[in-house]
């Protein structure tokens, strides 16, 4: 159960960030969690809340995007408003180092919204906007792309992007990647590969 004092401070966390974020086209779907559709794609941020032995308030923020059209086909996803790509929104930063903003009361609060909004416009620069519809997600996932690895194990970046190769009408070629990536992982443990033999059963069934 929330305490009186994490309930307080979540109230004041809501009512300082959905004003800003409905401007961005943010919507609440819940206390701390806010999605927006944009093409094909819906982009979610989330602030985790604690409060310290003190009574002190901190939060940060996780920066997502889900492709509902994949879903169908990727049933550990199948969770509604459920990020498929999911970071720490620090990672965006030029220092990526992990970070809290802190408040004991709405004026401490409101000394933060600039950081904030400035962090959230980095994160939706370097990786929202690159993931608006299937195919770019296709392009972002075959980039070199530190993210993707970090935010992904392999069996759920392969499967992911086995997946929007096939919804983007290449069935053929989709299959293919997915036996040679499953003939490539060799003798790993099965569980390494169980999104990716559960993608292909799929596949083979239609």
């Amino acid at each position: 159960m929330k305490s009186e004092t994490y309930r307080n401070a979540e109230s004041n966390l809501f009512a300082f960030l959905s004003p800003e974020l409905h401007k961005l086209g943010f919507v609440a779907i819940s206390n701390l969690r806010f999605i927006r559709n944009l093409e094909e794609a819906e982009q979610s941020l989330s602030f985790p809340l604690r409060i310290d032995k003190q009574g002190k308030s901190h939060f940060h923020c996780m920066v997502g995007a889900r492709f509902q059209i994949l879903c169908p086909l990727l049933d550990s996803w199948a969770i509604p408003h459920n990020p498929m790509i999911v970071s720490p929104i620090h990672v965006f930063q030029k220092l990526p180092i992990f970070h809290e903003w802190s408040f004991s009361n709405s004026i401490e609060l409101s000394s933060h919204l600039s950081d904030v909004l400035g962090a959230i416009a980095i994160a939706n620069e370097r990786f929202l906007s690159q993931l608006t519809t299937v195919r770019s997600l296709i392009t972002w996932l075959q980039m070199p792309n530190v993210l993707a690895i970090d935010a992904l194990n392999p069996d759920q970046r392969i499967s992911l992007l086995a997946a929007a190769m096939y919804t983007t009408g290449d069935p053929q070629l989709a299959i293919k990647f997915l036996k040679s990536s499953i003939q490539e992982a060799g003798e790993q443990p099965a569980k390494r590969t169980i999104l990716m033999r559960a993608l292909l059963l799929k596949f083979e069934s239609r």
